[in-house]
């Protein structure tokens, strides 16, 4: 039994979220109905702000998730939704440790995003590789913002390669702060992604302070390229979830672990 027109919207939308864009081809194999049909329940949708159209189908809008602004890509999203409540903790904690006057190296992981979402009342200057962290960053008005050239990975709002690490490297901050994929007592910062891990590793070599900001699931986890050692770590942010013996080891390696 087909549906009725409002079911069918309603389904399209839930089929849009989870996928972050459809095609009008996809659709109509899927319900069974016309083009011209689809084509009207995009357009309904559309007109309900609920996303935009494109040559043969359409993406979901921009949305602005806890007061960010969030990619059109959903795996983007996902990550940014992923532990948002530790993350905006962690956020809160590691913007404490920004005094007024530094320049700061922010890179451009969902929780260094949070981080940027603290820096309203701050008067400091950043430099990035993410647009994501400037699309925050326009509405704190005394924070000079500087963003690094580069290849855009549209899947994390990043600028990435040989460019972006070469305006990095121009730069010099008294603190930076990374996201981690994976930290480990053994293998230190590490991540699976070459051109994420050369941004990193340039953004450390910038700062006098690197500061680590990672939720719980990222800790005791190993990449494929080693980005940083422990004895580079200066501070480590992180969830009270990590267990507390998990916290001692890395105090004791000398590290300054926050917990938030």
């Amino acid at each position: 039994m087909k549906l009725l027109s409002e079911e069918r919207i309603q389904q399209i939308n839930s089929i849009l979220r989870d996928k972050g864009q459809v095609r009008v081809s996809e659709l109509v194999e899927v319900f069974g109905v016309s083009e011209v049909t689809i084509r009207s329940d995009l357009e309904a949708l559309r007109s309900r702000n609920l996303l935009t159209r494109i040559h043969g189908g359409a993406v979901i809008v921009s949305e602005k998730l806890d007061g960010i602004y969030v990619s059109l890509d959903v795996k983007y999203r996902n990550r940014l939704k992923r532990n948002a409540e530790e993350k905006r903790r962690i956020g809160k904690a590691a913007a404490k440790l920004i005094n007024n006057g530094d320049s700061v190296l922010l890179e451009d992981g969902t929780t260094v995003l949070y981080v940027a979402k603290c820096l309203k009342n701050k008067f400091c200057t950043v430099a990035t590789p993410g647009i994501n962290i400037c699309m925050e960053l326009l509405e704190a008005h005394d924070v000079e913002v500087f963003l690094t050239g580069g290849y855009l990975r549209k899947n994390s709002l990043s600028l990435v390669g040989p460019i972006s690490e070469s305006v990095i490297a121009s730069f010099k901050a008294q603190q930076a702060f990374v996201g981690a994929t994976a930290l480990s007592l053994e293998h230190g910062l590490s991540t699976s992604d070459q051109l994420e891990a050369g941004v990193k590793k340039k953004i450390i070599e910038r700062a006098e302070r690197l500061i680590i900001v990672a939720d719980h699931t990222k800790i005791e986890k190993v990449g494929l390229i080693e980005v940083a050692s422990l004895e580079q770590i200066d501070v480590l942010v992180t969830g009270r979830e990590v267990p507390p013996e998990i916290v001692e080891k890395y105090r004791q390696r000398g590290i300054e672990v926050i917990l938030a």
